[in-house]
């Protein structure tokens, strides 16, 4: 993550996943409140692989909050609002 300036201001630790929603872990236990309301770019770097979406969230459940188009077998309602999912 980089500040409006281009500087530094956290880095994830290594990752590997395939699914539409992992967590990144930063190091350093970086808290992301430190940056709330302030200008941010993340930077990724991916070696055999594609990055299709990301969100940054208040919770640590990851829901969305998103909507889901017609809904799904496993969720309550048309937006994911619980985060309980793994896709």
């Amino acid at each position: 993550m980089i500040d409006a300036s281009g500087k530094l201001l956290a880095t994830s630790q290594p990752s590997a996943a395939d699914n539409t929603k992992h967590r990144i872990e930063w190091q350093s236990g970086f808290d992301l409140s430190k940056v709330t309301g302030k200008h941010v770019r993340f930077r990724f770097h991916l070696t055999n692989g594609q990055l299709c979406a990301f969100w940054v969230n208040v919770s640590a459940n990851g829901e969305s909050n998103g909507y889901l188009g017609g809904g799904g077998p496993d969720y309550a309602g048309i937006r994911d609002t619980d985060g309980s999912h793994q896709n």
